[in-house]
């Protein structure tokens, strides 16, 4: 089974040296986006699973990403957007933070 099809949508990218980051919708949306990684880019589950790009699209086993960790991803994404209040937001799930990416593309 690959990747994409193991993932809980939607995911997040998170290209390597950019804070904004990129909400996926759908395993076909992600599939179309497949040859735009690079090492270090990171693709976030809304279980919260971060799975690390290696080389050639090959991606890392899962591991766990606090939903901490995710906050401060979630702010420096809003602070690249200019959105006020950062330092204030907080999720209680990675759904959540999922669905804030979309809002703020949106």
């Amino acid at each position: 089974m690959k990747l994409i099809e193991t993932l809980s949508y939607p995911v997040v990218i998170h290209y390597c040296g950019d804070d904004e980051l990129e909400y996926v919708e759908s395993m076909q949306q992600l599939q179309s986006l497949l040859g735009s990684f690079v090492c270090d880019d990171a693709l976030i589950d809304s279980q919260g699973f971060r799975y690390l790009c290696l080389h050639n699209g090959e991606f890392s086993k899962p591991d766990a990403f606090e939903l901490a960790e995710f906050e401060l991803v979630l702010q420096k994404h809003a602070f690249a957007l200019a959105n006020c209040c950062i330092t204030k937001m907080r999720f209680t799930s990675f759904v959540e933070g999922i669905a804030f990416v979309k809002a703020s593309l949106g």
